[in-house]
């Protein structure tokens, strides 16, 4: 008898919630085509577009581009945020100040990235990763709403499981649920520059009740400039200069900010001391050297048993570097402290003289290990600077 009563009250509910809201709710933004921009080149339907080329990173959103809905506190797969740099909407990674697309084929689109420690990214339209069709090379996702994680075309299996679990138990929990879809579409304009059509759609059951969402707008790139300094710098820069094969990478040489199996520290100076980089951009990328002689300092979290300590061991040798090798250390740096009391030992500014092995990885050769000098603390003494002629100091 009770739940008689219940199931009518709570089907009365619903049906004034939906006459309320006119039966579902509804929001659609779409931003037009600015007219300020360069019309669409006409190209076959038949082939996908001719994108080659290179483009500056950062883009431009139409006017009128209203925020797409996110999510609130961790990224939803299936979401476009407003993000306007092209390595992120074409491909799904970070990038430097340039982006060049090649297109050896119809089946394959490579991403270049003007970051020399950016892998290149390699898409084909067989496996899925794109599609093309009205002139039109396409990007498309389709998601459950509840499904976390970036928008790669190849999601992690194990993630996915679990999302897909997890978003069964809140559709049951909240009796919500749906679908969301991502198309990113790119084209060429008439003046070369690169514009991509982004829509994003949900439509589904929010606590019994349906609802649709549709934003739109578009993103455009300019090819990028190369100022006479940089093209003098960096022969990469200069398309001239620049055959169908080169790579940033193959001007510097890589200095791999991974030891072993754990994360470490690489700093990276010119003999006289001038920094080269810091450390590596983003967590476990390799840093950039240009071809001569450096400065190194890898750091290594470590951590002394008997009794508990953890220490920062670092090591500082002379390298010379050139273009187009990979270097990594070929053995996870032990501590480096005088023997006895360990807190005595951690608390001294104590520089002790050790071998190091790196290896070398050349295009086309085998890798070779290469013994040199270097100077070790696992104390206080976090840096090792090096004196005009390459000694340390």
């Amino acid at each position: 008898m009770k739940t008689h009563i219940v199931k009518p009250a709570l089907l009365g509910l619903i049906s004034t919630a939906l006459l309320l809201c006119g039966g579902c709710v509804s929001r659609v933004s779409k931003a037009t085509y600015p007219e300020a921009w360069s019309a669409p080149k006409q190209v076959s339907a038949a082939q996908c577009p001719a994108l080659a080329g290179r483009y500056g990173n950062a883009g431009e959103s139409a006017p009128g581009t209203k925020a797409f809905f996110c999510g609130s506190h961790s990224q939803l797969r299936g979401t476009w945020c407003g993000q306007t740099a092209l390595s992120q909407n074409i491909g799904d990674r970070h990038s430097g100040d340039w982006v060049e697309l090649r297109q050896p084929d119809d089946d394959t689109l490579l991403i270049v990235s003007s970051d020399p420690t950016v892998a290149v990214q390699e898409l084909h339209q067989k496996s899925g990763d794109f599609s093309c069709s009205n002139g039109v090379l396409e990007r498309h996702l389709r998601v459950g709403s509840f499904s976390n994680g970036d928008n790669s075309t190849k999601s992690n299996p194990a993630l996915g499981a679990v999302n897909t679990v997890m978003g069964a138990a809140m559709a049951v929990t909240y009796a919500s649920g749906g679908v969301r879809t991502l198309n990113r579409r790119f084209s060429k304009a008439a003046d070369g520059s690169l514009v991509m059509s982004v829509s994003q759609t949900e439509g589904g059951m929010l606590l019994l009740i349906p609802y649709h969402e549709q934003e739109q707008t578009y993103v455009r790139w300019t090819p990028a400039t190369t100022t006479s300094a940089e093209a003098a710098t960096s022969p990469a820069l200069t398309e001239a200069a620049a055959p169908a094969t080169d790579l940033p990478a193959d001007h510097v040489g890589l200095f791999e900010a991974m030891n072993g199996k754990m994360w470490s520290k690489v700093k990276v100076t010119n003999l006289d001391g001038a920094p080269v980089n810091t450390q590596a951009r983003y967590p476990g990328t390799s840093i950039a050297m240009e071809p001569g002689t450096h400065w190194i300092q890898v750091g290594a979290a470590t951590t002394h048993v008997m009794p508990l300590r953890d220490l920062d061991t670092k090591y500082a040798f002379v390298m010379e570097t050139v273009a187009g090798h990979r270097y990594r250390m070929a053995d996870r740096p032990s501590t480096c402290l005088a023997p006895g009391n360990i807190d005595a030992a951690i608390a001294s500014s104590s520089i002790y003289h050790a071998r190091v092995a790196v290896i070398d990885e050349a295009p086309g050769a085998q890798p070779r290990t290469v013994e040199l000098d270097a100077l070790c603390s696992s104390a206080h003494t976090y840096d090792c600077a090096a004196g005009a002629d390459g000694e340390a100091a």
